[in-house]
């Protein structure tokens, strides 16, 4: 091989990884531009539209248990029919766990619960109410949180028709004395 075709061939193959690199580069550049432009997860809205529909059955279910007592009679919802303890019941069986937790304390000394948390779903999706408690372990303030595979709790945006059905739901559990 002469110098002159070494020449050549050492440019062509410096010019072909050249051009790859300039390629994996623009392709780069490309899919991180098209990411941020994507809007949220499918599994985000999956995640929220679960919790929209649980939050319309703790409204239909609070509505009926309330028309139940109201009327003395009973109440439908969701093709479902009972009296107010039959709702109350039917509230009491939705969770999947009823838990409390305490803050910081001494060791040793009594520790007084201040939260509390109820599951309503795992996996992707998962849901949840949680809450503080107040006096006589009643519950106060409670938010719906919903997460997805690798997403984090998030807060599901309420109005206050849906803080009040809420808060009424959660009333109808046990968190101690």
């Amino acid at each position: 091989m002469t110098n002159k075709e070494a020449y050549e061939k050492e440019n062509t193959q410096k010019s072909t990884a050249t051009e790859r690199k300039r390629t994996m580069k623009t392709t780069k550049e490309s899919t991180m531009k098209t990411n941020k432009a994507t809007p949220p997860s499918e599994e985000t809205n999956h995640a929220e539209r679960n919790a929209q529909a649980w939050m319309d059955s703790i409204k239909g279910m609070i509505a009926a248990m309330e028309k139940a007592e109201d009327e003395r009679d009973e109440a439908t919802f969701d093709g479902e029919t009972f009296d107010a303890d039959g709702w109350r019941e039917r509230i009491q069986e939705c969770p999947l766990e009823v838990s409390v937790r305490a803050g910081w304390h001494n060791p040793g000394s009594k520790a007084e619960d201040e939260e509390f948390l109820i599951l309503l779903s795992t996996g992707g999706p998962a849901l949840r109410i949680v809450g503080g408690l107040g006096r006589y372990n009643q519950p106060e303030n409670p938010r719906l949180q919903f997460q997805d595979w690798g997403t984090p709790w998030t807060d599901f945006s309420t109005d206050g028709d849906e803080d009040e059905a809420l808060e009424k739901f959660c009333t109808q559990f046990y968190f101690g004395d």
